[in-house]
């Protein structure tokens, strides 16, 4: 036996209500944007505003100085904001601040793109893009993560490669070519005294490991490699990544050749310059440009005897 189409429906009401049952809705209603994270940020790309007082700088000492709310751990209790979960890190031997972190529910995406602006898109590795707001007044990088159900807000320090590069050469002749991070230079230092003018250097065999923040463009920090012998530095090495992006590479280039000037030589992906000292290895395949500037040779001995015709 059937039923027309409207006593069908008819039928299904008069069920529903003789059960006192409400029928199911068609579907939920979206829950409602959260408004109350962007209590927690600046209104334009910055710090926390519970932890703005920090920098990447601060050992966990100087860290819970600032935000003393921080001494029962590394993640800040927030009771007006139970949904969102502030956290620091640091890194491991000196203990240095590595990032902070704020974990919210992705309904807050919309009011803090609103607060902030739309952040640029960039490739951060072949395989990785992320959405970043870059702030260059306090030199750190605010990454936007989104997952199913939240967003996650990663605030670390980055340095400029062309900071890290340094502007042109003085004095290449008598002193080192230097790089712009070198605060003291490197080269002819013994490996203590490195230690103690870098922090975060560390001893590895044959040579000191300097961990600096990452570029704006890559997703590691920037390690330098300090090579010694007889426990001197007579070495330095830095390498900048390009990986798939070919603009970059060639703004590397042009900034080295205005640094140490035209290349000397040139051999294949290799280039010198500044009378050798500087070596600079393009490496398409690896997506990177490595660097090498070494002590300038020892001057001949004034006393060696003059060989014989």
């Amino acid at each position: 036996m059937s039923f027309p189409a409207t006593a069908r429906c008819l039928l299904v009401v008069m069920v529903a209500a003789c059960s006192g049952k409400e029928a199911p809705p068609d579907a939920a209603p979206p829950p409602a944007p959260s408004k109350a994270v962007t209590d927690l940020l600046p209104t334009t790309p910055g710090l926390p505003l519970p932890v703005k007082g920090l920098r990447f700088d601060m050992d966990r000492a100087a860290t819970l100085q600032a935000v003393p709310a921080l001494a029962a751990g590394d993640a800040l209790i927030l009771p007006k904001h139970p949904e969102v979960e502030l956290r620091v890190a640091f890194r491991k031997g000196p203990e240095r601040l590595r990032y902070v972190s704020l974990i919210a529910p992705l309904t807050a995406v919309n009011p803090i793109l609103s607060r902030w602006g739309t952040p640029k898109r960039r490739k951060l590795s072949s395989r990785r893009d992320v959405e970043v707001w870059l702030v260059p007044e306090i030199q750190v990088q605010v990454v936007l993560e989104r997952s199913p159900d939240t967003l996650r807000l990663v605030f670390r320090p980055y340095t400029p490669w062309k900071d890290l590069l340094g502007g042109p050469a003085k004095g290449v002749g008598a002193a080192t070519p230097g790089f712009g991070f070198e605060t003291t230079p490197i080269l002819g230092r013994s490996r203590g005294e490195i230690l103690k003018l870098y922090p975060g250097a560390r001893p590895r065999g044959e040579r000191v490991n300097l961990r600096l923040p990452r570029t704006e463009h890559a997703e590691e920090p920037t390690l330098v490699r300090i090579g010694l012998v007889e426990d001197r530095a007579t070495s330095i090495e830095l390498r900048l990544e390009y990986r798939g992006r070919p603009g970059l590479r060639q703004a590397y280039l042009d900034a080295i050749t205005g640094k140490w000037g035209t290349s000397a030589e040139s051999e294949g992906a290799r280039r010198t310059y500044a009378g050798g000292r500087v070596v600079v290895d393009d490496d398409p395949r690896a997506g990177r440009v490595r660097i090498l500037v070494t002590e300038a040779p020892a001057p001949e001995s004034a006393t060696e005897p003059t060989p014989k015709p």
